[in-house]
């Protein structure tokens, strides 16, 4: 693999393609937020391995909370509450906590859940398919604490993924694509989890 950047395009060569990532904001070189991998998935070539996270990749402790701080900064002043935050899993589990660790003390009436790959005994809130992935259905459960599963009807729905890297991924999933019981979950305002939103990515044959 090689290395290509022009400005703030990110362009990087793979066996398959060549992948490029126009941030649309410049606050941070692309570089020293992730790097690209290649992996053996036909449906997906590649992953995008963070810097800042700390799971793939050790990362300092005080690294990882100024991101978390940074992104909740990105926050309204004022969202209908209570807020349900939710954590895909696997990567972003750890990305979710911290942000909601930080908005939690503007938002007091919120809760915390993460997805799973595994269905479990439990009341189940809602479940979603991240198509491109090699484990497609995410599920997500009520907690067992009273107080908590009152709020899982959260009035607003931030979600916590590491990225959107397939058009058909969204942080916050169609409606008509997301169900709870039959039924479409509410959707909630826009706050993507990456530093960037990233206004383009796409691969190329080489």
């Amino acid at each position: 693999m090689s290395l290509i950047t022009e400005g703030t395009v990110y362009r990087r060569a793979l066996h398959s393609g060549t992948i490029q990532v126009i941030p649309q904001r410049g606050d941070y070189a692309l570089e020293t937020l992730f790097e690209i991998a290649e992996r053996r998935n036909p449906k997906r070539a590649f992953l995008f391995v963070s810097k800042v996270l700390g799971r793939h990749i050790p990362v300092a402790p005080r690294v990882m909370r100024q991101v978390y701080r940074q992104l909740a900064g990105q926050f309204p002043a004022s969202l209908p509450e209570p807020v349900l935050f939710i954590g895909m899993a696997e990567t972003a589990v750890g990305l979710g906590a911290g942000v909601f660790d930080e908005v939690r003390r503007q938002y007091r009436h919120s809760v915390y859940l993460t997805s799973t790959r595994h269905p479990v005994e439990g009341e189940l809130l809602c479940e979603f398919k991240e198509e491109h992935s090699h484990a497609t259905d995410h599920l997500i459960y009520l907690p067992e604490s009273p107080e908590n599963a009152s709020q899982g009807s959260g009035r607003t729905h931030p979600g916590a993924d590491r990225r959107r890297s397939h058009d058909r991924q969204h942080l916050y999933q169609p409606a008509d694509r997301v169900t709870r019981h039959g039924k479409a979950c509410p959707v909630g305002a826009d706050c993507r989890s990456n530093a960037y939103r990233l206004e383009q990515r796409r691969i190329t044959p080489t």
